[in-house]
């Protein structure tokens, strides 16, 4: 069973989707949901950059959503590769820079807070 840690538990006025891919977008109802609400930006934060989070923000570039990833909201763990470990700060700051080419504006918690896009 999921729990939604009190912290981040959605407001009684917005909405909770609840995914099963890596991509926030596949096989709910999220694209559906913002363009009801005429929302053309997403901001996007969460654990595991190299999967969640730079699948929900491909999906969500690629069908149109001005895309924004927060940089102290997102993180991962080391992982091993071919016998040695790559340290999780190595592989968000590979993933922010190749994300912020094209698919997202990668800004600070500051900037995002005082909605300076």
């Amino acid at each position: 069973m999921l729990h939604t840690h009190d912290l981040v538990k959605p407001l009684p006025t917005e909405k909770h989707i609840v995914k099963h891919y890596s991509n926030g977008f596949h096989k709910t109802d999220l694209e559906e949901y913002l363009r009801s609400k005429g929302i053309d930006r997403i901001i996007v934060v969460g654990m595991m950059i190299h999967n969640c989070v730079n699948a929900t923000v491909y999906a969500g570039k690629d069908a149109g959503f001005d895309c924004i990833v927060v940089d102290e909201a997102v993180n991962t763990f080391d992982q091993p590769l071919h016998g040695e470990v790559i340290k999780a700060k190595d592989i968000k700051k590979a993933f922010l820079a190749g994300i912020q080419f094209y698919y997202a504006k990668v800004l600070k918690l500051e900037d995002v807070l005082n909605n300076n896009y």
